[in-house]
C-alpha cells in the first residue's frame, strides 16, 4: 500500500512538475511579445504558482493524513513489517519534503528569471522583436493601399485636391469644376475662397441665383471680402435689384477704394435708376484711378449724352477710341455724338471703322444709311439700310429712315410701303410721322391718312 501511495504522489507531482515545465515554456515564448503581454503573463504566472503552491499544501495535508491512517494500520502489523515500513516511509517523507523544496525553488526561480527578462526589457528590445512582424504588417498594408488608391484614387484626395483640379477646369467646363467644388465643400466648408470660385463658375453658367447664395455664403465666413461684395452687385444689377446692386458696390469700394472696375459698375447701377450725377461721379472716379479704362469713357460719354451734353460725350467716346482702337461699340457711339453734332463727314468716317470692325452690325448700317441721307447720297443710303435689314429683318427703325429716304425722293408708294413695315414693327413710328416733314407731300395720300389713322 505503501508502494502505491508512493506511486500516486510521485505522479501528482509528475503532473505538477510537467504543468509547470509547460507554463514556464509558454511565458518564455510569449517573451516575444509586447511588454504589455509579459506583464499580464507574469501576473498570470503569479497567479499560478501561488494557485499551485496552494494544491500542493492541500495535497500534503492529504498525504499527511493518509500517512497518519497508514501508520495507524502499521501499527497493528507485524513487528518485522513494522521496521521495514517505517524505514520507507521515512524515506518517502524525505524524497516529498526533497520534491516539494524543489518545486518550490523552481518556481521562485523562473519568476525570479522572468522579473529579471522584464528588467531587461528597454523601447530597442522591444522595437528588435516587433521590428520583422511590423515591417511586414505595414508592406502588407501598403500594397492593399496601392491597389486601393488606383483603384478608387478619389478616395484619397483632400479638399485642396479637388480646388486644385476645379480650379483648372473654371474656364472651360465650369459645370465640371462646380462638381469638384461641392465635393471640397463637403470637406471643408469654411474656406470663403472655395465660396467664391463656386460662385464665378456658377455665374459663368448663368445661374445666377446660385451663384448669389454661394457669394452670401462667402461674406458670411468673411464679411470684409470685396471681391464677393463686387459680384453680388453685378448679379444683382444683372438681376435688376439695383438697390441691392448699389449696396453691395459701396460696400465693395469701401473696403477697396482703388477698384476701378468697383467704381465702373456703380456708376452703370446708378445710370439705371436714371441718376445721372452720381453714376458720373463714379466712372469719374474710375477715371481717377485709371485714365486709360475705356469702357469707363465709354459709360461716361453715354450719361453725358443723356444729359444732352454732346459735346462732352464726343470727347469721352473719343478718348475711349483712342485707348482701345478695336472697340466697334466706343466707334459706334463715337459717330452717334457726331450725328448728333451735325457733323456728318466725320460721323460716316466712324461708322466705316465701325463696319469694318463688326460688318453685322445693323444699326451702324442704319446709322450710316441715315447720315447718307443727309449728305444727300440717298442711294448709297438705301443701300445702308437694306444691309441693315438683311442683318436684322424685323429693325423697325430701318424701314422708317427708308420710308424717309424714299419720300424726299418722291417715291410715295415705296415710301408709304416701308411706312407701314415700320409702324407695324413699332406703332411709335406713326406718332413720328404724323409730325415729320419729309412726309408732308404726303399727307392727303389715302394709304397716308389710313396709316396715320391706324386702319
Amino acid at each position: 500500500m505503501v508502494e502505491r501511495f508512493e506511486t500516486e504522489f510521485s505522479d501528482q507531482l509528475t503532473q505538477i512538475q510537467t504543468g509547470s515545465q509547460e507554463r514556464k515554456a509558454l511565458i518564455l515564448n510569449n517573451l516575444d511579445r509586447s511588454e504589455g503581454e509579459l506583464v499580464a503573463q507574469l501576473n498570470s504566472l503569479k497567479t499560478d504558482v501561488q494557485t499551485q503552491r496552494e494544491k500542493i499544501r492541500q495535497n500534503l495535508e492529504k498525504v499527511e493524513a493518509r500517512f497518519a491512517d497508514q501508520l495507524a494500520d502499521f501499527q497493528s502489523s507485524a513487528e518485522e513489517q513494522k521496521a521495514l515500513s517505517l524505514q520507507k516511509l521515512t524515506q518517502l517523507e524525505a524524497e516529498i519534503t526533497a520534491q516539494l523544496n524543489t518545486l518550490q525553488s523552481d518556481a521562485q526561480a523562473q519568476k525570479d528569471s522572468i522579473l529579471q527578462k522584464l528588467s531587461e526589457v528597454s523601447p530597442q528590445f522591444l522595437a528588435d522583436s516587433f521590428a520583422a512582424d511590423v515591417q511586414q504588417t505595414l508592406q502588407h498594408l501598403t500594397e492593399q493601399l496601392a491597389i486601393l488608391q488606383a483603384s478608387q484614387p478619389e478616395l484619397f484626395y483632400t479638399a485642396t485636391d479637388y480646388i486644385q483640379q476645379a480650379n483648372a477646369l473654371s474656364s472651360t467646363d465650369p459645370a465640371a469644376a462646380i462638381a469638384l467644388y461641392d465635393k471640397a465643400i463637403a470637406l471643408g466648408p469654411n474656406d470663403p475662397a472655395l465660396w467664391m470660385n463656386r460662385g464665378m463658375a456658377l455665374e459663368a453658367l448663368k445661374r445666377s441665383s446660385e451663384a448669389l447664395a454661394a457669394y452670401e455664403q462667402a461674406l458670411k465666413l468673411q464679411p470684409d471680402n470685396a471681391a464677393a461684395w463686387y459680384h453680388q452687385g453685378i448679379l444683382l444689377r444683372e438681376m435688376k435689384q439695383y438697390d441691392g446692386a448699389i449696396a453691395a458696390l459701396d460696400k465693395a469700394v469701401e473696403l477697396h477704394p482703388e477698384d476701378a472696375k468697383a467704381w465702373l459698375n456703380r456708376g452703370i447701377s446708378f445710370s439705371r435708376i436714371k441718376n445721372p450725377e452720381v453714376a458720373l461721379e463714379s466712372f469719374d472716379k474710375a477715371l481717377e484711378i485709371h485714365a486709360d479704362y475705356p469702357e469707363a469713357w465709354v459709360n461716361r460719354g453715354v450719361v453725358l449724352g443723356s444729359l444732352q451734353r454732346p459735346e462732352e460725350a464726343f470727347v469721352a467716346f473719343d478718348r475711349a477710341t483712342q485707348f482701345q482702337p478695336e472697340d466697334a461699340v466706343a466707334w459706334l457711339n463715337r459717330a452717334l455724338s457726331l450725328v448728333e453734332l451735325e457733323r456728318y463727314p466725320e460721323a460716316i468716317a466712324s461708322l466705316e471703322k465701325v463696319t469694318q470692325l463688326k460688318p453685322d452690325s445693323h444699326k451702324a448700317w442704319d446709322t450710316k444709311g441715315y447720315v447718307q441721307m443727309q449728305l444727300k447720297r440717298d442711294e448709297e443710303a438705301i443701300a445702308s439700310f437694306n444691309r441693315a435689314l438683311k442683318i436684322k429683318p424685323d429693325y423697325a427703325s430701318a424701314y422708317y429712315n427708308k420710308a424717309c429716304c424714299y419720300a424726299t425722293q418722291g417715291e410715295a408708294d415705296l415710301a408709304l410701303e416701308s411706312l407701314q413695315r415700320a409702324i407695324d414693327l413699332n406703332p411709335k413710328y406713326r406718332k413720328e410721322a404724323k409730325v415729320d416733314p419729309v412726309f408732308d407731300e404726303l399727307v392727303g395720300d389715302d394709304w397716308f391718312i389710313e396709316l396715320m389713322e391706324g386702319r
